[in-house]
This record gives C-alpha cells, structure tokens and sequence, in this order.
C-alpha cells in the first residue's frame, strides 16, 4: 500500500509539475528569447568566420603554389632560351672550324708531293 500511495504521489508530482511548466515556459520563452536568439546568432557568426578563414587560407595556399609554378615555368623558360642561345654559337662555332678543315684539307690537296 506504501508503494501505492508513494507512485500515485510522484505521478502527481510529476503532473503538477508539468502544468507549472506549461504556464511558465511561454514566459521564460518570452523572457528568454533574446539571449537565447543572441547565442545562436553568436555560434552561426563564429561558424561562419572560421569557414571565411579556411576558404581563405585554402585560396592562398593555391595561390602560392600557382605562384611558385609559373615561376618555375618561367626560370624553365630563361634557362631554355639562355641553353637554345648557347646551342646555337656552338654551332656557328663548329661550323667555322668545320669550313677551316676543308680549307686546310683543300690546300693540302693541292699541294704538289
């Protein structure tokens, strides 16, 4: 019977409790509302700085490399122009020798024996 009698308590209790909720809750709503908008609006602001901060970092680092590339096409491109320069003198220099062999070798040639 104790059992009873102290279940059927706490069922009213709980029940009593419960209608106290229901009439303070749209005042607590209504006093509450504000702070509770504020922080919210506090965590999406937070959010969305870092989510800025990240973009931003992961644009600058693309940058940076895009950077870095192009300036090793362009050094690339010097040291292939400086190489195609040098490549080229070389040539006109083997072929200065080559034409002072024939000469050499025609004139030999010619030479009475």
């Amino acid at each position: 019977v104790g059992a009873f009698q102290a279940d059927q308590a706490r069922k009213e209790l709980i029940q009593a409790t419960k209608k106290e909720l229901v009439k303070y809750l749209p005042q607590l709503a209504e006093e509450q509302w504000q702070s509770i908008h504020d922080a919210v609006n506090e965590c999406f602001d937070d959010y969305e700085r870092e989510v800025i901060k990240r973009l931003n970092d992961d644009i600058k680092s693309r940058k940076d490399e895009l950077d870095n590339l192009v300036e090793q096409k362009e050094s690339n491109q010097v040291n292939r122009e400086t190489e195609l320069k040098r490549l080229r003198s070389l040539d006109a220099e083997v072929l200065s020798k080559v034409h002072g062999i024939e000469s050499v070798y025609g004139y030999l040639l010619a030479a009475p024996m």
